[in-house]
């Protein structure tokens, strides 16, 4: 994704798109429309991968550390950067990537994509204006060679998008217009509005939407394409994440591709398991008992606590889309496993959670609710059943803080400030001491003791656990480590 807007996400999701699945962002400059959403996109699930220049990021860094009211060191540690070169090629999912500065106030990049034949230019904000580009060579301000590169770049390139907006840090709409009829059939116009396109001109703004993609289909398949595709559905999936290179080609070799028809049962409730599934595309409805409890979508899995267990299935699993599935056979999902202790006991304290109201319980919390399904599964596997008594103390003032709280029935007290917290209450996620932003050895003392107020069914979310999620999802670790409390 280029300089995603604010509601990118709910765009995402309103689409059928996981937000998860982009995982990368390419960031052109540091003006508010172009990075508002970045700042965004790095706090919901998982770590993204920031691309841009060295300057951009310090720019980026300043800006909203500033912003934040935190150090450039903690604020890095919500996202990956990766320093794009602008004299070779970024080489990235079987494609290529060429950046280039543009003409700005403040720096800027813009790119050309190269993909199976076919190739994409975005020319980021620029003032691509060739009297004014010439001017500035003939001032001695611009050398001459890159004058040429500015005044010959994109318009070669099977489809373009080019900005439009207003002059004079903008390219003026007369230098669109006189552009030659082959040029403008590939041209599409952004930061601009159709109101601002003269009648004729012949010139198209590339509409809002998923449903408006522009789709380039490769005349060749890219070297490694299928493994590329494939290896970035499976990186999404929690259970492998650790796996080895020799693992890698294994699940490779396994698994098979099976698509199914709206309305078509994929697995039923209390059928023996025989089969793994990770949902490549489409969505697909859990339920019990004929209830729909859930729907999952690009990138859940399911089916692998009957594998592991042997129990009977526990739900049914049905596409409501056309879905595509990567599906591994019984034996060949545990030959995978074998030796992977760690991810055979999460599915074993996953398959135990699930005979209790877990889920029902995450879902009655205002914050977590918001998760992801793979956000919440990873909470719903941490938790541990408790239950304490009317007047049982579950923690004391001062005691260390080793784990929150999500309550799910009863009331609990908070004996400092007489505060009360019902159903769907998670409490106690400050597991350090420090800024927001720190997971280190040392372990924040309890502010307040919380005593049962009537008999209590609650879970317990173990530091280590809390830790391991807020590593994983800096957004979460952001949000819950300086409350004491949400509802």
């Amino acid at each position: 994704m280029v300089d995603p807007p604010l509601n990118s996400s709910n765009q995402l999701k309103v689409a059928g798109i996981p937000p998860h699945l982009i995982d990368s962002i390419i960031l052109t400059h540091c003006h508010a429309d172009h990075d508002a959403g970045l700042i965004r996109k790095v706090l919901e699930e998982g770590q993204c991968t920031i691309y841009t220049t060295q300057t951009i990021m310090q720019s980026f860094l300043r800006k909203y550390s500033a912003i934040a009211n935190t150090s450039v060191s903690e604020l890095m540690t919500l996202f990956n950067f990766r320093p794009v070169p602008l004299t070779t090629p970024l080489r990235l999912f079987g494609g290529e990537l060429h950046f280039h500065y543009s003409i700005h106030t403040i720096p800027c990049i813009g790119f050309s994509a190269y993909f199976g034949g076919k190739s994409l230019f975005y020319s980021g904000d620029t003032r691509n204006e060739p009297q004014f580009i010439r001017s500035l060579r003939d001032k001695g301000v611009m050398s001459e060679r890159r004058a040429e590169t500015f005044l010959s770049f994109g318009w070669h390139q099977t489809a373009i998008l080019h900005e439009a907006g207003v002059p004079p840090i903008h390219t003026p709409m007369e230098v669109l217009v006189a552009l030659p009829d082959h040029v403008k059939e590939r041209l599409y116009l952004i930061h601009t509005s159709t109101s601002s396109v003269p009648e004729g001109a012949g010139l198209k703004v590339a509409e809002e939407g998923v449903e408006h993609s522009i789709t380039l289909e490769p005349v060749q398949a890219p070297t490694f394409g299928d493994a590329i595709e494939l290896l970035a559905v499976l990186e999404q999936i929690d259970l492998f994440q650790n796996f080895s290179l020799t693992q890698a080609k294994e699940i490779l070799q396994s698994l098979r591709q099976d698509h199914w028809s709206p309305g078509q049962p994929i697995v039923a409730e209390g059928a023996r398991g025989e089969h793994f599934f990770i949902i490549s595309s489409g969505v697909v409805s859990v339920s019990q008992n004929g209830v729909v409890l859930k729907n999952l979508s690009i990138g859940d899995y399911f089916g692998e606590m009957a594998l592991i267990t042997e129990e009977p299935r526990s739900a049914s699993c049905t596409a409501v889309t056309e879905v595509t599935t990567l599906t591994f056979a019984r034996l060949d999902f545990l030959r995978i496993l074998r030796g992977e202790t760690a991810v055979v006991d999460r599915i074993f304290r996953l398959a135990r959670m699930r005979l209790t109201p877990s889920w029902a319980t995450i879902c009655s919390n205002q914050f977590l609710n918001r998760l992801s399904n793979t956000q919440k599964r990873l909470v719903e596997t941490a938790m541990e059943l408790r239950k304490a008594a009317a007047g049982e103390v579950v923690w004391r003032s001062g005691d260390p803080n080793e784990f929150a709280v999500l309550l799910s029935d009863g009331t609990l007290r908070n004996e400092c400030n007489g505060s009360e917290y019902s159903s769907g209450a998670l409490i106690g996620c400050r597991t350090s001491t420090g800024s927001s932003f720190s997971l280190g050895d040392e372990v924040a003392l309890r502010t307040f003791s919380l005593v049962a107020h009537s008999d209590v069914i609650y879970y317990r979310i173990p530091r280590a656990d809390l830790n391991n999620i807020y590593t994983r999802n800096p957004g979460i670790r952001l949000s819950l480590m300086h409350r004491d409390a949400i509802l």
